[in-house]
């Protein structure tokens, strides 16, 4: 028997920029990167390149007019003129001359005006990564996509990985290809992802569930709300089904025994031969256990009669819609219910007793309230193994009915780094439907990855989860993962004032068959800045809905903001029948990329939105990643006849033009289609919509030079070939 006894919002834009680097990340020659590579370049160039944009990789543009003089290394490095290097680009030779070295075309010291600096392409992903690129050859054992397939080169063409088989394991050649020793993947239908398993019988305790906590990666429980209702986490060491969930039966009781410690989970005690949380038995609403002065078994949830409880003199939270508090600074995990209505300690202390408390079946509408300090209060944890008093083990999972939210202060929450048989941090998962996380008014919650050492911020794995009011910040991949959970689709509903922000791979990644949502407000609006690789990136067959407005001076008064992103804003690559539809969204500043990046074949319409002040390329960009060869747009609206587009794509030099085009398309050969745009605006504030303007193009039509529209293009209207339909415009 246990002697228990009672003893006791914004970040300034400036800053955003100033402060976040884009990744250093290799293409097809250049092995593999450090986070998801849809938008990596697939290789170098088959043949000479002659675009005057210099495309790190880009399949050749002959229409275009050359630029550069000398010869491209094996190794990705062509010459400028004028002495710029390539840091990854042709690995063919550059053949074209330019006429007037280090010319205002140029960027100086040989640099080509449409590249990105050091011979990045305007439309690269940085350092030879393609954010646009459409190469036709790769390197053998490299990354490279097919349509929204993820493959590896094998002898020069693109394939699926493994032959289009799925691996029990780590895949081999998906690693060498996309991650590292540290960083796996797996071949899932072809198609390379981030992950060690795809199958349970790849794991072994005390990760012996692939998926438990991360898609494609061994894990396990680590307490009973990662468990069903009902069951328990069998946390006993050396077990063999240690890491698994238990029914609460099974958990090493004997029949009718009370007041002792489970023998599976040190956490939980023994009340009628049954495991539950707690320190004592509530039975018949009497406390079993429980010794000291006015000490009693309050209860772990409201009207529970039967179970585990805990030994305290606090009172227990009661009636509907309960309220949990969790002070991180005066709270308690040994006496403290979560009702602090009487004093300080009688709140928890973490989240993860908060959770463990409340159990696998939370009433509707439970709260866990994290109380903050005027000065900042700081919540820290491990991976693995038992943490230490005050600090949380990470993952927190978050299960149907509850809401996380802040109080009385600034509240930071820092995930650590993996370690140990620990190969993925992630910060929260939000596994339950109805599962919300959200900031309080004077109460900034941050979530931190700890300079992009943890690796995921939010994993989202149910149909019904939400955020509001929080940043994500600086995590090793994204900062927030919608994907499915196992073949069911999640979906996330992004509100007003989340920031995921300087995190290494993408901002918000929406995977599988999954959704999200996206809203602002012009009090707080939503961004998604300085993230390596893009802000927003979906994928497979996920599905976006971005509503926002555009501010009178963006991106100033703006409600959805995409800011200082290393490749694209937004990168759209699904095949989905549902729509993904981007209303409003501010995209800028991408420092080695497009505003918004449509791969062919996608399923998206783009309406209202304001993409300028892309340096480094366009402002949507249509175009295959490398190797692909798709060549429908069919489903892919930027404006029609019976409803404009409204977009503002390009402006005049000086008004924060977009490096290459205002529209970029650059399809197969051959492959003559007509892309929907009607109704927008460009530079000089021609607006197709009210009146009959001529687009600014660049020479042999290339997305370069702030022209209006670009690509395998041919003038509009009369032309034989791919077209870009501006009307009432049109471009020669």
């Amino acid at each position: 028997m246990h002697n228990w006894s009672v003893s006791f919002r914004w970040l300034a834009l400036g800053g955003l920029l100033g402060g976040f680097a884009a990744a250093n990340v290799s293409g097809c020659g250049g092995g593999g990167s450090s986070f998801p590579p849809e938008g990596i370049d697939s290789g170098p160039d088959s043949t000479s390149e002659v675009d005057a944009s210099s495309s790190g990789s880009d399949s050749p543009e002959t229409q275009d007019a050359p630029d550069d003089t000398g010869t491209g290394s094996s190794s990705g490095g062509d010459s400028g003129d004028g002495g710029g290097t390539r840091s990854g680009g042709d690995s063919g030779s550059d053949t074209g001359i330019d006429s007037s070295p280090g010319d205002a075309s140029d960027g100086g010291n040989g640099v080509d005006a449409s590249d990105g600096g050091n011979g990045v392409d305007a439309s690269d992903g940085g350092n030879g990564a393609d954010a646009s690129d459409g190469g036709s050859a790769c390197t053998n054992g490299s990354a490279c996509s097919i349509g929204n397939v993820n493959g590896v080169c094998v002898n020069a063409a693109c394939v699926p990985c493994n032959g289009g088989a799925t691996s029990a394991g780590t895949d081999t050649g998906c690693t060498t290809a996309y991650g590292s020793g540290s960083s796996p993947y797996v071949c899932i239908s072809g198609s390379c992802a981030p992950g060690n398993c795809t199958a349970s019988s790849a794991c072994t305790a005390p990760t012996p569930t692939c998926g438990v906590s991360t898609p494609n990666f061994c894990g396990g429980c680590t307490s009973d709300s990662n468990c069903p209702g009902g069951d328990i986490c069998n946390l006993k060491a050396g077990n063999a089904a240690e890491g698994t969930c238990v029914a609460a039966s099974a958990g090493g009781c004997t029949v009718n025994q009370s007041d002792a410690v489970c023998p599976l989970n040190a956490a939980d005690e023994c009340c009628a031969g049954s495991c539950y949380p707690g320190n004592c038995c509530i039975i018949a609403s009497t406390g079993s256990g429980c010794t000291g002065a006015g000490v009693a078994c309050a209860s772990q949830q409201p009207g529970e009669v039967l179970g585990g409880g805990v030994c305290t003199t606090c009172p227990a939270v009661s009636g509907a819609s309960p309220v949990y508090f969790v002070d991180p600074v005066h709270g308690s995990d040994t006496t403290g219910t979560g009702n602090n209505s009487t004093s300080q300690q009688c709140a928890f202390r973490t989240i993860s007793r908060a959770l463990q408390f409340i159990g696998n079946a939370p009433q509707q509408n439970t709260t866990i309230d994290l109380v903050g300090a005027a000065g900042g209060v700081t919540i820290t944890g491990v991976a693995s193994g038992a943490p230490p008093v005050g600090q949380e083990l990470f993952p927190l999972t978050i299960r149907s009915n509850i809401t996380v939210k802040s109080s009385g202060g600034p509240v930071t929450i820092k995930v650590p780094a993996p370690g140990g048989a620990v190969a993925q941090t992630t910060g929260f998962i939000l596994s339950g439907s109805p599962a919300a996380i959200q900031g309080g008014a004077g109460a900034a919650l941050t979530i931190d990855g700890q300079t992009q050492t943890a690796t995921t911020g939010i994993a989202v794995q149910s149909a019904g989860s939400s955020l509001s009011a929080v940043t994500i910040q600086n995590f090793a991949r994204d900062g927030i993962d919608v994907a499915n959970a196992g073949a069911t689709p999640s979906a996330l509903a992004v509100g007003a004032g989340v920031q995921s922000v300087g995190n290494k791979a993408d901002g918000l990644l929406v995977s599988g068959s999954s959704s999200a949502t996206v809203v602002g407000s012009d009090a707080a609006p939503t961004q998604f800045n300085g993230n390596a690789a893009h802000g927003i990136r979906v994928i497979g067959t996920g599905v976006i809905t971005v509503t926002g407005t555009v501010g009178a001076t963006p991106p100033a008064g703006s409600t959805v903001i995409l800011t200082g992103n290393g490749q694209a804003g937004v990168w759209v690559q699904t095949a989905a029948t549902t729509q993904s539809t981007l209303t409003g969204v501010v995209s800028t500043g991408s420092t080695a990329g497009n505003g918004i990046r449509i791969i062919p074949g996608s399923n998206v319409k783009v309406r209202g939105s304001w993409v300028l002040g892309n340096s480094h390329g366009s402002g949507i960009d249509i175009e295959n990643s490398g190797g692909g060869v798709v060549a429908s747009v069919a489903a892919i609206d930027l404006g029609t006849a019976a409803s404009a587009g409204a977009n503002v794509l390009q402006s005049a030099s000086g008004a924060n033009p977009n490096l290459g085009a205002g529209i970029c398309l650059r399809l197969p050969a051959a492959s003559a289609v007509q892309l929907n745009a009607r109704g927008n605006v460009f530079q000089g504030g021609v607006n197709c919509a009210s009146a009959a303007g001529v687009l600014k193009t660049a020479a042999n039509r290339a997305c370069a030079n702030g022209a209006d529209v670009g690509g395998s293009i041919v003038a509009f209207p009369g032309g034989a070939g791919d077209t870009i339909d501006v009307t009432m415009c049109t471009y020669p």
